[in-house]
């Protein structure tokens, strides 16, 4: 079994707390989240985009005209 000073010594071999490591961590997900908004004010172009198409004569189904 590894002893408490060869965990460290593997440990200190880990870029994890390193500070240009969590500063990339951060980049990234400050980049991540940037790019989920961007993609969710994105798909409100299409969502409106279907909304317009007209619905049919008796045609009541689903939420929005587009059934296809």
């Amino acid at each position: 079994m590894a002893s408490t000073a060869d965990l460290r010594e593997l440990e200190a071999l880990t870029p994890w707390p390193r500070p240009e490591f969590v500063a990339g961590l951060d980049a990234l997900q400050g980049s991540a989240e940037q790019a989920a908004r961007q993609y969710a004010a994105d798909a409100r172009v299409p969502a409106g985009l279907v909304a317009l198409v007209p619905r049919c004569a008796h045609d009541d189904r689903g939420g929005i005209p587009w059934t296809s």
